[in-house]
């Protein structure tokens, strides 16, 4: 079956194939297929297109000026990787919207209060020191088994990446004593 391109991204196109394949044309790595953790779903095509082009269109109006506040419904799928489908996440829109971003700003932090750590978008910049990312999740063994403090990343990335896990059960002010401390310091190491 023929891919059908997504979006382009400077010599980059991003495809999806209609047997639910993502890759990227200028990489010969294998990519994996949907698995029984991810099934196929109909419309999956355009609900990746919806997802992936409102996280981007929200990141070029906020880098116009046009909007200080965007919020995509259909976005937040920040478990997918460069050539892996993870946690019904099929495209990491958030990493295409932070690209956009990184074309009008030197640097971009990235906070993430999801239950579970936002693993695709860690590791979409673990090599560079452009982007900050913060999670925020619960503690313990569970998807996607990445919730510890553990910093992944190397080269100019290391230092980059903060993953807070948080035990059951805390209370609103509990973690607003955590986050502000780990938001400001975050802010600090990326000059914001």
């Amino acid at each position: 079956m023929a891919h059908q391109p997504i979006f382009r991204y400077g010599s980059h196109v991003l495809f999806l194939h209609r047997r639910i394949r993502i890759c990227i044309a200028t990489t010969d790595a294998p990519v994996v297929l949907v698995g029984e953790d991810d099934p196929p779903f109909e419309g999956v095509f355009e609900f990746c297109s919806i997802s992936a082009g409102g996280s981007m269109a929200a990141a070029r109006r906020i880098a116009s000026g046009a909007s200080d506040i965007y919020i995509n419904w259909a976005g937040g799928l920040h478990h997918a990787k460069k050539r892996e489908v993870s946690g019904f996440c099929y495209i990491n829109d958030i990493v295409l919207g932070i690209l956009e971003l990184l074309r009008a700003y030197p640097r971009v932090l990235y906070v993430d209060i999801d239950c579970h750590q936002g693993d695709g978008v860690e590791e979409a910049f673990y090599t560079t020191d452009r982007v900050m990312t913060c999670s925020f999740h619960k503690y313990g063994e569970h998807f996607p088994g990445t919730s510890t403090q553990e910093d992944k990343v190397r080269g100019k990335g290391k230092g980059y990446a903060d993953n807070v896990p948080l035990k059951d059960k805390i209370t609103d002010e509990s973690f607003q004593s955590i986050f502000e401390p780990v938001r400001h310091d975050a802010c600090h190491r990326c000059k914001f």
